[in-house]
C-alpha cells in the first residue's frame, strides 16, 4: 500500500509543480460544466447516465459523441438496441448543425439552419462514429464488435450502449457483468 501511497503523491505533486492545473485530464465530452466535474472521461472508465424515459439520455449521448469524434477525432463507438441508426445519426446531424431536430423532421427550416445542416453533412462523414442497432444485442456481441472496430480503426475513444436494460443475455454465460 506504501508504494501505491507515495506513486499517488508524486502525481499530484506532478499535476502542482506543472501547467496542467485546473486542465481535464481525460477525454472532454465537450460541456464545459461536466468535464469540470469529471476532469474528463477516463480511459477504461465506466460511466453511467441514468434517468426516467423521455429525461433527454440519449440526446445526452449523442452530444458526447459528436464532441468526442467530430471535434476531437477519436474513435466512438454507439451501441443502441433502442433506437435505430438513421433516427440517431439524425439526432447527431441536428446536434452538429446546431439546429432544433423537430424542425428537421417538420422540413421548416430557415436558410441559416439549412447551411447548418449542409455543414455538419459535410463534417461528419469524417467523423469516426459506429453505430449498431441490432434490437437483439447482447453483452457478448457489444464485446466482439467494439474488439473489432479497434482492431480495424485502432483503440476506441469512447464506447456508448444507449439503453442497457434493453441487452439480452447471452444463454450461454448468464452474467451480463461478464460480457463488458
Amino acid at each position: 500500500m506504501q508504494e501505491i501511497l507515495v506513486s499517488l503523491l508524486m502525481g499530484i505533486q506532478d499535476k502542482c509543480d506543472s501547467d496542467r492545473r485546473g486542465t481535464i485530464e481525460g477525454i472532454s465530452v465537450g460541456l464545459p460544466e461536466v468535464d469540470e466535474i469529471l476532469r474528463g472521461l477516463n480511459p477504461g472508465g465506466v460511466y453511467i447516465v441514468g434517468g426516467r424515459p423521455g429525461m433527454g439520455k440519449t440526446s445526452f449521448l449523442i452530444n458526447i459523441t459528436a464532441a468526442v469524434a467530430a471535434d476531437q477525432n477519436l474513435p466512438v463507438a454507439v451501441f443502441s438496441p433502442k433506437t435505430s441508426t438513421e433516427v440517431l445519426a439524425g439526432r447527431l446531424v441536428a446536434n452538429v448543425g446546431g439546429v432544433d431536430r423537430s424542425k428537421i423532421g417538420s422540413a421548416e427550416l430557415s436558410d441559416q439552419e439549412w447551411q447548418r445542416i449542409t455543414y455538419a453533412l459535410g463534417k461528419l462523414p469524417e467523423a469516426p462514429i459506429f453505430f449498431s442497432d441490432s434490437p437483439r444485442m447482447t453483452s457478448l456481441q457489444i464485446c466482439l464488435e467494439a474488439e473489432q472496430l479497434a482492431k480495424n480503426h485502432g483503440q476506441l475513444g469512447l464506447i456508448i450502449v444507449d439503453g442497457f436494460q434493453m441487452l439480452t443475455v447471452d444463454t450461454s454465460n448468464q452474467s451480463l457483468a461478464t460480457g463488458l
